[in-house]
């Protein structure tokens, strides 16, 4: 859902701010792919703040607290059921989506019946790899 407004967001504006320019617009492709470039250097900060409320440890007495808030306590305090349900809802509304795309993307590029455009669209996915190996950019 995020990513597909952000998207819907920056070809918005640049479509305005190349009417106001009298200028050529933004094209579609090109805005979804610096969008893509944008998002995946965010994706791995974001998975991993989507896992942190899972990672807990041990204490002597039996309680384990959050890695990143010792003070918090796992599955005991109310903060840390807030903390995993906002990391519940990141994944859900970020992480997936965008990770699903980006899979559905690399799935169909072989047989897409515009390539020039699917690939201009999903450029920061494919153009590090040879063509043999389209797949790796997941």
């Amino acid at each position: 859902v995020f990513c597909v407004v952000a998207i819907c967001l920056v070809w918005t504006v640049g479509r305005i701010v190349g009417r106001l320019q009298n200028r050529a617009t933004w094209s579609g492709n090109i805005a979804h792919n610096t969008l893509g470039q944008l998002l995946q250097a965010l994706f791995i900060a974001i998975g991993v703040l989507v896992v942190q409320p899972l990672r807990c440890y041990s204490h002597p007495n039996g309680q384990s607290s959050m890695s990143l808030f010792p003070v918090v306590l796992c599955w005991e305090a109310s903060d840390h059921y807030v903390i995993v349900v906002l990391g519940i809802l990141v994944g859900c509304f970020f992480v997936f989506p965008f990770l699903s795309g980006c899979v559905w993307a690399m799935v169909v590029a072989p047989s897409r019946l515009d390539p020039v455009g699917h690939y201009e669209r999903w450029r920061f996915l494919l153009y590090r790899f040879r063509a043999d190996v389209w797949w790796w950019g997941v």
